[in-house]
């Protein structure tokens, strides 16, 4: 099945990146039930953000991830989404029980200065916001204002 591709430019040549390659829907509703209370008390106790602005988070992550389960395009989460993907994988056993309920596969965090092959953080960052934006209009805007140089992957793909 033939799939359109996003192409962009990069300082190092041309990428392509594969467009509305969503692998299922409706979206998944398994993760509006999973209880990340604990990032949120992570978050709040020990990082010392705002109990307001943690919980605005939480859906916004749940978003990325539902977004992640269904696409096969590379995502960059916000920089707000990101913090809360970094307190969530420091709890590295409930992270990957996670992973597995919801992926049957463990997801990678990746900065993009990690990555095998030069990323344009930007456009990806765009991509991701146009996607979040399609698919979740109830989704905080405020939240995904800026993007963070990093992309979730697993490695089957």
């Amino acid at each position: 099945m033939d799939m359109p591709e996003f192409v962009f430019e990069t300082e190092v040549g041309t990428q392509t990146a594969v467009v509305d390659g969503l692998v299922g829907k409706p979206y998944p509703d398994d993760l509006d039930n999973e209880d990340l209370e604990f990032v949120v008390g992570r978050l709040t106790k020990r990082e010392g953000m705002d109990e307001t602005l943690a919980r605005r988070i939480l859906p916004e992550y749940k978003r990325y991830m539902k977004l992640r389960k269904i696409s096969r395009e590379v995502l960059s989460p916000s920089v707000p989404v990101d913090e809360f993907w970094h307190a969530h994988v420091l709890y590295t056993e409930q992270y990957a029980e996670f992973c597995q309920r919801n992926f049957g596969k463990f997801i990678h965090h990746r900065p993009f200065d990690h990555s095998p092959v030069p990323i344009d953080g930007v456009v990806i960052g765009e991509r991701t916001r146009q996607l979040i934006e399609e698919h979740f209009p109830e989704h905080d805007a405020g939240i995904w204002q800026q993007t963070a140089m990093c992309s979730s992957y697993s490695t089957d793909g």
